[in-house]
């Protein structure tokens, strides 16, 4: 289940990531894993391999967020690195 995520609350948990705090992961992967393993799930065709691609991507945040423009929107950035994976 995809929990409600604000702006603010959003840009609040990239900013902590982007500081190493890794509760910040914690409201992305909470916000946007079930869309992500379903948009990998959409390229792979297995299931199973869509929750590794999207945990293999959520691994690889850890440490590409410092690339993340924060003046864009966060959700075409990271739905762009699950389909790229």
């Amino acid at each position: 289940m995809e929990h409600l995520l604000n702006q603010s609350t959003e840009k609040t948990a990239i900013a902590r990531l982007k500081c190493g705090d890794l509760d910040g992961m914690e409201v992305l992967v909470n916000h946007y894993y079930t869309r992500a393993v379903r948009t990998a799930y959409l390229v792979t065709g297995d299931p199973h391999l869509a929750e590794d691609v999207v945990q293999d991507v959520f691994l690889r945040l850890v440490d590409t967020i410092h690339h993340f423009d924060s003046r864009r929107r966060f959700a075409p950035w990271f739905y762009r690195s699950v389909v790229n994976h």
